[in-house]
C-alpha cells in the first residue's frame, strides 16, 4: 500500500519514490533519498505547493506528496 510519493524533477522528467508509512524499510529508503537530494542542492516542497511557503528541510513520512526541485542554474 503506497501512502507517500516523492517526485524529483530532473533532466528526464521526474523520478518517483513511493513508500508505505507502516513499512520502516521503505520509510528509511525514502528518507535517505530525500536527504541525498537535499545534499545535491535540491529544494523540497510539501505536496504541490511549490513556491507557496511549504518548503521542507526534514523528511515527513506522513505526507502524501513531496516534490524535489533541482537548484537553479544561472547563465
Amino acid at each position: 500500500m503506497v501512502t507517500g510519493t516523492m517526485r524529483a524533477i530532473n533532466s528526464t522528467g521526474d523520478s518517483k519514490i513511493e513508500w508505505d508509512k507502516n513499512n520502516p524499510l521503505e520509510v528509511a529508503e525514502a528518507r535517505n533519498s530525500f536527504h541525498n537530494y537535499l545534499d545535491k542542492g535540491f529544494t523540497a516542497y510539501k505536496g504541490k505547493a511549490i513556491g507557496k511557503g511549504a518548503k521542507l528541510t526534514v523528511f515527513d513520512s506522513d505526507l502524501e506528496m513531496i516534490v524535489l526541485v533541482p537548484p537553479a542554474v544561472g547563465g
